[in-house]
């Protein structure tokens, strides 16, 4: 999946009481992509390794590694590189997962 300007389309989390993760699921879609999901099926973009990997961990333990984001493919022009457009998605991530509880 190509990612000129992603975003954070769903963030789903349930907590145990101990504050851990139980569940966590993402979707996220390229601003490109949105009048094509409204007119025809969902393209959103499922983050499942890092989904699983956060399952028993804290908010605060939740990392976001490369190999996590391994299914999206960031373009290089103009307005940004690659790897600071999965650096920002990285951030918009955690954020996203810290802001919903």
């Amino acid at each position: 999946k190509i990612i000129s300007d992603a975003k954070i389309r769903q963030v789903e989390k349930r907590l145990n009481q101990r504050k851990e993760t139980e569940h966590l699921f993402f979707k996220l879609s390229d601003f490109r992509d949105t009048l094509l999901e409204w007119l025809s099926k969902d393209k959103s973009i499922r983050l499942e390794k890092l989904e699983k990997e956060c399952e028993g961990k804290r908010m605060d333990q939740i990392q976001i590694r490369t190999e996590h984001l391994e299914n999206l493919s960031p373009i290089d022009d103009i307005r940004a590189k690659a790897d600071f457009r999965l650096d920002v998605v990285s951030e918009l991530i955690l954020r996203a997962v810290r802001q919903t509880s």
